[in-house]
């Protein structure tokens, strides 16, 4: 890898750690930040046992009504990225605790590069398990 290429992983690195923390900070700019306009979360609910696809706006809305679960407990970690041009994916893992239940996520994100910065233009999510821990189950899950 040469410098160039591992300026751009940083890159990517930087926009989905700053996605992340808009998610476990409940802070719509942070994401909006990132997260193409035109970018839905797509995913399986165990819940509405569907495919559910989120808007970036669903961000928004969700936070404006949210109360915090002092419980809750997120880690994440970013298990891959692939580049290539101006294209890239990766998969991050989520572990969420609380009240001695947990559950995993696996995001993997699309991203391209928009003049100089990167964007994520699509996320699909996997729920792992299926313990009712997730902060956001009464929007999306």
């Amino acid at each position: 890898m040469n410098l160039h290429e591992n300026d751009e992983i940083n890159k990517i690195k930087q926009a989905i750690e700053t996605f992340l923390d808009g998610i476990f900070s409940n802070d719509y700019k942070k994401i909006y930040s990132v997260f193409h306009k035109e970018a839905q979360s797509i995913g399986y609910s165990p819940k509405k046992e569907d495919i559910v696809i989120v808007r970036r706006d669903h961000w928004k809305e969700m936070f404006d009504d949210y109360n915090p679960e002092p419980e809750l407990e997120e880690t994440a970690k970013i298990e891959f990225i692939d580049t290539i041009g101006r294209a890239a994916i990766a998969r991050v893992r989520i572990d969420q605790e609380a009240l001695g239940n947990s559950r995993t996520f696996y995001d993997y994100y699309s991203l391209q590069k928009i003049n100089e910065d990167w964007k994520i233009v699509n996320k699909n999510f996997h729920q792992e398990s299926n313990n009712e821990v997730h902060r956001f189950n009464e929007w999306i899950l």
